[in-house]
């Protein structure tokens, strides 16, 4: 009897550490990826006097993408093998030596938004837009190479309007963690293609 119980302990230990182990990430046998975080595209009109959007409603959108930043910088498990880095802070690095010719792409008052060019400082970007769909509105998630701009892996969800704005941001990035998974599968997908 007490080698049964031995062998069970011994067992579910095993099977513990295993469940363990896997999702610890090794972040010191791969290079560091940089990850650029911007703001949400906002592809809602501004609302008028009388649109059954209110002007509150609307102003939700903008902190969309602050819940997506926030879920990838804080909770995501893989977080301690990436560098984070402000949207603005790589469109600044890229602008250099040129820095005082710097130009954002603005969506109504603070937003700034990757545009459609290379950025080499970023290995990859995290972006997204809400756009009006049906009755109601759709978030897009975006993870795309900071160079070529290909995209590596997109997601999109019903926008909720009975909660806050960061917390739908919060929900649409749950399709990216861990964030170094996507990005680790994308390029051995690639080196699978360009070895062929």
């Amino acid at each position: 009897m007490y080698y049964k119980n031995s062998i069970t302990l011994l067992i579910f230990l095993l099977s513990w550490s295993g469940i363990l182990f896997a999702q610890n990430w090794e972040c010191e046998k791969c290079p560091r990826r940089s990850i650029g975080l911007f703001d949400c595209d906002v592809q809602v009109p501004k609302p008028s006097w009388g649109d059954p959007l209110s002007l509150s409603d609307w102003l939700e959108f903008n902190f969309i993408a602050s819940g997506i930043n926030a879920e990838l910088f804080s909770n995501d498990p893989s977080k301690d093998c990436l560098s984070f880095y402000d949207g603005q802070f790589v469109l600044a690095a890229d602008s250099l030596p040129d820095f005082d010719s710097l130009s954002y792409q603005i969506n109504y008052n603070w937003q700034n938004l990757p545009g459609s060019g290379s950025l080499s400082y970023a290995d990859y970007i995290v972006y997204s837009e809400i756009f009006p769909s049906g009755s109601g509105y759709e978030i897009t998630v975006y993870l795309e190479t900071g160079k070529t701009r290909e995209i590596v892996s997109q997601n999109t969800i019903q926008y909720n309007p009975a909660i806050a704005g960061i917390n739908n941001g919060k929900n649409a990035a749950q399709f990216l963690k861990p964030l170094l998974g996507k990005i680790r599968d994308f390029e051995s997908k690639r080196e699978i293609y360009f070895q062929m």
